[in-house]
C-alpha cells in the first residue's frame, strides 16, 4: 500500500511540472512570435521611410511634378512633423491634410507635400498603432542636400501593464528613419568641370614647384647655405 500511495503521488507531481513547463514554452513562444512580428512591423516602416526620403530627392528638383515651383534657400535646416492617433485611415488622412495646411511658403512647402505622401505608406500594419509621428526634414548646404524622414509609431503589447511598471508606457515604440541625398547631375557635372579648369588655370599661371623651392631656400638657415 505505501509504494502505491507513493506512486500516485509521483504521478500527480509530473502533472503539475507538466503543466508548468508547458505553460512557460507556450508563454515563451509567443512572446517569440509577437517579437517577430514588431520587428516585421519595424520593417514595414522603414521601407516606407526609404521609399518617400528617395521619391522626393529625385523629384526635389524637377518642374513636372509638385516638390518644385518654390524657391530653396541654400544652407540652413527645416523640417515639418505631424502626429496622428488611433488608426490611418483615409477619413482621419482627409481630415489632418487639408489643402489649407500644405501651403506653406519655401521649403517647407515641398516637406508638407513628402508628410502627406508618407502617412497613406503606413496603413499596411499588422496591428494598429496607438499613435503614429512622421516628421521630414530638410538639411540644406552648398555641397551636399538631402531629405530625411522618421517615423515612430506607438504600439500595444500583451502585458503592456507591466511594462508601464518600469518606463510609464503601456506601449512599444517603433522608430524607423531613412534619408536621401538630392542629386542634380547635370548642376553637379558643371560644377565639376568649372573647378577643373580653374585650378589647371591656376596651376599653368603659378610654378607650385619653383614657389615651394624659393619658400625652402628662404627657410634654409646661413650656416647650411655656406
Amino acid at each position: 500500500m505505501k509504494f502505491q500511495r507513493m506512486g500516485v503521488n509521483q504521478q500527480g507531481s509530473f502533472t503539475v511540472e507538466a503543466v508548468l513547463l508547458m505553460s512557460a514554452v507556450l508563454f515563451a513562444l509567443f512572446l517569440l512570435c509577437f517579437s517577430f512580428m514588431l520587428m516585421y512591423h519595424r520593417v514595414l516602416l522603414t521601407k516606407a521611410a526609404a521609399e518617400i526620403a528617395e521619391l522626393a530627392a529625385n523629384d526635389w528638383t524637377r518642374e513636372n511634378n509638385p516638390y518644385y515651383r518654390v524657391f530653396e534657400i541654400i544652407g540652413g535646416e527645416k523640417a515639418v512633423e505631424k502626429t496622428i492617433a488611433g488608426a490611418i485611415d483615409q477619413k482621419k488622412l482627409q481630415g489632418a491634410f487639408p489643402e489649407a495646411q500644405i501651403t506653406p511658403e519655401g521649403v517647407e512647402q515641398k516637406l508638407a507635400v513628402v508628410l502627406k505622401n508618407t502617412f497613406p505608406q503606413l496603413v499596411r500594419w499588422l496591428r494598429e498603432p496607438e499613435k503614429t509621428t512622421v516628421k521630414v526634414s530638410y538639411q540644406g548646404g552648398l555641397i551636399l542636400r538631402k531629405i530625411q524622414v522618421e517615423i515612430t509609431q506607438e504600439v500595444r503589447i500583451p502585458f503592456g501593464r507591466w511594462k508601464k511598471l518600469f518606463d510609464g508606457k503601456a506601449t512599444a515604440t517603433l522608430y524607423a528613419e531613412s534619408s536621401a541625398v538630392i542629386t542634380e547631375p547635370a548642376e553637379m557635372i558643371r560644377n565639376v568641370d568649372l573647378a577643373i579648369e580653374y585650378a589647371s588655370k591656376a596651376k599653368e599661371k603659378f610654378d607650385f614647384s619653383a614657389l615651394m623651392g624659393k619658400v625652402q631656400k628662404a627657410a634654409t638657415p646661413k650656416e647650411q647655405k655656406q
